[in-house]
């Protein structure tokens, strides 16, 4: 096996790996927030994480975590006064007045969904005891700046 030179830069950017990485960890997080109803709750009226926690019932370590990897994955935007809006993609396919809602996500069956259902639902207690190779690392370490779940 050659020897590798780690001190030199790769000639060309890993994002697209990182996104791949990324997709996996995040769908179930796009099922969840269709779900919970995140995308009808700030169609008219953009929230910022605190409201979004309180009006949706979730705790705010959840709704930060959603917030976050949706934000990144090109769902939602944020405004310069912090509150969140769906973007055009989001209104087009996860709003159900839409022609073209995609139904299938709010019903999405996979054990990373059910996981997250139960992590979700339960409240932070329960993302304490849930493996770091599960649910953890997709709700709390995912980082939009660089589409990557950091370890």
């Amino acid at each position: 096996m050659p020897s590798r030179d780690t001190s030199r830069s790769p000639p060309i950017d890993d994002s697209a790996v990182y996104d791949a990485i990324a997709r996996r960890y995040a769908f179930p997080t796009l099922a969840m927030s269709v779900e919970v109803g995140l995308y009808e709750h700030l169609a008219n009226q953009p929230r910022a994480i605190p409201e979004i926690a309180d009006e949706l019932q979730l705790s705010h370590r959840a709704a930060e975590a959603l917030v976050t990897v949706v934000t990144a994955m090109g769902f939602l935007e944020v405004g310069e006064d912090g509150r969140f809006r769906p973007t055009p993609v989001a209104r087009t396919y996860l709003l159900p007045d839409s022609p073209f809602y995609r139904r299938d996500l709010a019903h999405s069956m996979s054990s990373e969904v059910e996981t997250l259902r139960l992590a979700i639902k339960s409240g932070d207690e329960h993302l304490g005891r849930l493996p770091s190779t599960s649910v953890q690392c997709r709700i709390t370490m995912y980082r939009p700046s660089s589409k990557s779940c950091m370890r």
